[in-house]
């Protein structure tokens, strides 16, 4: 079972339920990052936003050189008051408002698209910027099982004939660096999807080069790499990874002549996930026709086993003998607010903590509020050992500030 690294003095200060990251653990991932793929000496690593939208927590990656990926007007301006601008920037988003791409324009960021339409957007807002990326969906690729997300039931990214056409508009608009990525929707804790996935965009990026004479400038990998959520599973080999990634790079591109592209690599899961915990105090332990136990936390605070089936493991904080199996439900009275089903746990009491490992991504990101539950504090332990509230719980102030009560229209 993993650890957990909180002592008894620290978790009494929390109010719970809480996420709770650890700062080392973040940047030992950055860093194996680095190192992983220092062979290429214009590598450049991006964090997803999206997966954790904390200030502090992308401000901790940024600083060990790593830009962002933002999808949002939003994201845009949390990059802006970290201080990040030009190629310490991609934006990549679906069915984008032309307001976005105009923050995006102003930031310098590197501006990547994802259908033809958004090219004459573009034009919309000026003189188009001397450099594009353009977001490749090549459908589903032999020897990649996708499962039921395939890629050519995606709903992003041109076809290898529109990135083609696309990419000699963009030359006759006086484009001067091009770039392609591609994005995987499948997770998993092997190499063969991921490396299926570079060797086709290589190739393609020597495809452009031929008919069209464009040369790809930077080509970013994205997406695909899964931390070992279940007991027992073993971790990916990213050095391996990285070392096959090597071989493509020599074999297709640099034979091919093309010795100046940029890779750049995108991690939002594989760096944040293993590093948070959601944290939740035991209310009820119960026996009706199985065992539960209740927690505080629910689905609203933590989805993705409800939405997703996510398996995650959870400890007790508290260590406790006679082991049973359990239920481990949340504060929402709804059948998919489950944590664990028929999970052997140590019986618990009232007011003792369990850690739900694994959950540093997409974990905040995606609460709401369903059934008027509070959005739950952020803390950060920081490389020195110290505790850091780096985002406080939500309030029921928060939740009314955009109701209005008073009967008045509000004017659209």
């Amino acid at each position: 079972m993993k650890s957990f690294p909180l002592d008894q003095e620290q978790l009494a200060n929390l109010v719970t339920p809480a996420y709770v990251y650890d700062e080392k653990s973040i940047i030992k991932k950055t860093e194996q990052i680095k190192k992983c793929f220092s062979w290429e000496p214009n590598f450049m690593g991006y964090f997803l936003m999206s997966a954790t939208p904390n200030p502090r927590i992308v401000d901790i990656i940024e600083s060990q050189g790593f830009g962002v990926v933002c999808s949002s007007h939003y994201e845009l301006l949390m990059a802006q008051h970290l201080g990040l601008h030009g190629d310490q920037i991609v934006f990549s988003s679906v069915n984008t408002p032309l307001a976005e791409f105009q923050k995006a324009k102003e930031l310098g960021a590197i501006i990547s698209l994802d259908d033809p339409i958004f090219i004459e957007d573009l034009l919309l807002l000026g003189d188009i910027p001397k450099s594009i990326m353009l977001r490749y969906n090549p459908g589903d690729v032999p020897g990649m099982a996708m499962g039921s997300d395939s890629l050519s039931e995606s709903k992003a990214g041109f076809t290898r004939e529109q990135i083609i056409s696309a990419f000699k508009r963009l030359q006759s608009l006086g484009v001067e660096e091009f770039g392609i990525e591609t994005l995987l929707h499948d997770d998993s804790l092997s190499a063969p999807h991921f490396i299926n996935m570079t060797q086709n965009i290589f190739e393609l990026a020597i495809q452009l080069k031929r008919t069209i004479g464009v040369e790809i400038a930077r080509i970013h990998l994205a997406g695909g790499l899964d931390v070992p959520y279940r007991e027992g599973e073993e971790p990916l080999n990213l050095k391996a990874l990285a070392g096959d990634v090597k071989k493509l790079y020599n074999k297709t591109l640099v034979e091919e002549g093309l010795t100046q592209v940029k890779l750049s690599f995108r991690a939002g899961r594989y760096i944040t996930a293993s590093a948070g915990w959601l944290l939740s105090r035991v209310r009820t332990v119960t026996t009706r026709h199985k065992r539960f136990i209740g927690v505080d936390a629910s689905m609203a605070q933590f989805i993705r086993p409800a939405l997703l089936g996510a398996n995650h493991q959870i400890s007790a904080v508290d260590e406790r003998d006679d082991n049973s199996k359990f239920d481990i439900v949340g504060a929402i009275d709804r059948s998919q607010d489950k944590f664990a089903v028929n999970r052997n746990f140590p019986k618990p009491i009232k007011g003792d903590i369990i850690a739900i490992h694994d959950a540093g991504a997409y974990g905040f990101a995606l609460s709401n509020n369903y059934c008027g539950k509070m959005k739950p504090a952020e803390y950060l332990i920081t490389s020195d050992g110290e505790l850091e509230m780096i985002r406080r719980a939500e309030t029921a102030d928060d939740l009314f500030t955009t109701l209005r009560f008073d009967g008045a229209k509000i004017k659209i």
